[in-house]
């Protein structure tokens, strides 16, 4: 039996775009060619099936840093030389900068457990989780964790074994499901990577407009953000639009990035608890051509048993 938290009391709100639902929706609401992050354990291959055939896009959660509880794929793994235990702020993917230190109190969280994400067994635990959402009917992957790095090693070894890992899940993926969708969470630098440029359709950002507990975020710090969403991009056999040129990147300016032909698409969840927050996202998400979403955040599946 799973326990997942997705929204606090504002489940009836929506914005769109995209949507966080690690648990089966109602098929009417799902929009074709809309994004649903799905935990493919608890959609089951029927309703995985159903929202297909209404034109979503269902992508399915894995975790590439963090062992979750109850995940077939990691049972008999060797947890004392897999996993440790690090001390992580409470904010999570939004913490940008130097490596955080393995500190406790304050603004951390103690003790959440990681993965040695380089490690062989990790990576054919990953790798075996890919093929089963894949035989299950998904339409891609929603990578989360992927700045696990940053807890693990400030070397320079850190970030590119994070990309030959992803690299080798999407990969994995493509190979069963032509065309299917690869979209990124924690790291969006890494989509830069020349292995990793053909293979990514996009990124997901935290808290652009409205993070974790709901707190307005500053205009500089979300044009900050989505430069660091783009920028990277550019000159790696991708194109990128901008309404303003040679100005300081804007949310205006993340217009239409396209790689391959592919529509790169830039994923934004927002803790917007009013409906009066949720209208402001509808309009200055879509002028700045950003598929946003209402959740709580850190984004994040929690289940009830190890496995």
């Amino acid at each position: 039996m799973l326990y997942i938290i997705v929204i606090f009391g504002i489940q009836s709100l929506a914005a769109a775009g995209w949507q966080f639902l690690p648990e089966p929706g109602r098929p009417e609401r799902f929009g074709a060619g809309e994004i649903l992050v799905i935990d493919p354990d608890d959609w089951g291959r029927a309703a995985i099936g159903e929202a297909a055939g209404r034109g979503a896009l269902p992508l399915a959660w894995i975790d590439v840093s963090r062992p979750e509880a109850g995940r077939a794929c990691l049972a008999g793994l060797p947890e004392k030389d897999l996993f440790l235990r690090v001390s992580e702020p409470a904010d999570g993917p939004l913490v940008t900068g130097a490596l955080p230190k393995n500190v406790a109190g304050g603004h951390w969280r103690p003790g959440t457990l990681r993965a040695r994400f380089y490690l062989e067994p990790w990576r054919e635990a990953l790798r075996r989780r890919v093929r089963e959402v894949a035989h299950q009917g998904a339409a891609g992957l929603f990578l989360a964790g992927t700045d696990g790095h940053r807890w693990i090693t400030d070397h320079a070894v850190g970030p590119q074994a994070m990309v030959a890992l992803l690299t080798t899940l999407a990969r994995d993926f493509r190979a069963l499901r032509t065309g299917g969708v690869i979209i990124l969470l924690g790291d969006p630098a890494l989509a830069a990577d020349p292995a990793l440029a053909g293979l990514v359709d996009g990124v997901a950002l935290e808290g652009l407009w409205y993070g974790p507990g709901g707190r307005t975020m500053r205009p500089w710090d979300r044009a900050r953000r989505l430069a660091g969403a783009a920028d990277p991009l550019v000159g790696r056999a991708t194109k990128v639009s901008r309404r303003h040129p040679g100005r300081p990147w804007g949310s205006s300016d993340v217009v239409s990035v396209g790689t391959g032909g592919r529509r790169w698409r830039v994923l934004a969840a927002e803790q917007a608890e009013t409906a009066g927050r949720v209208a402001r996202l509808d309009r200055e998400a879509a002028a700045a051509g950003i598929d946003v979403a209402v959740a709580s955040l850190p984004l994040t599946i929690r289940r009830k048993e190890r496995p």
